[in-house]
């Protein structure tokens, strides 16, 4: 083979992997947020006397947050430990700005 056409042969291969990185990148946000979505803390619904349901919708998106440990990836941008939520940590962070669940017991 030629220098020239090694040369086209290597930039070719290089486009590809940086396409199947920038795939798994995709595939790796798009997991991360079914997981979210799919996997809300329970009690999914609490109540504190003094603010409105867009505040406590806010302040359950920020301990949501609090609460998940972002997925792992390699080197090569293959999920190694997908992203978890803790429900005690969920839990806490409510607890700590005074919520209670609307069942009336806390967390």
């Amino acid at each position: 083979m030629s220098g020239a056409a090694e040369r086209l042969d290597e930039r070719t291969r290089a486009d590809r992997e940086r396409g199947a990185m920038r795939i798994s990148r995709l595939v790796l946000c798009l997991a991360s947020l079914v997981m979210i979505g799919c996997a809300p803390p329970r009690p999914v619904s609490w109540t504190r006397a003094d603010v409105a349901a867009s505040e406590v919708n806010r302040d359950m998106n920020r301990c949501l947050r609090a609460a998940t440990t972002p997925a792992v990836v390699n080197s090569k941008g293959r999920v190694v430990e997908p992203a978890r939520i803790s429900d005690e940590r969920f839990v806490a962070c409510m607890r700590s700005l005074g919520y209670e669940s609307a069942e009336g017991r806390r967390g």
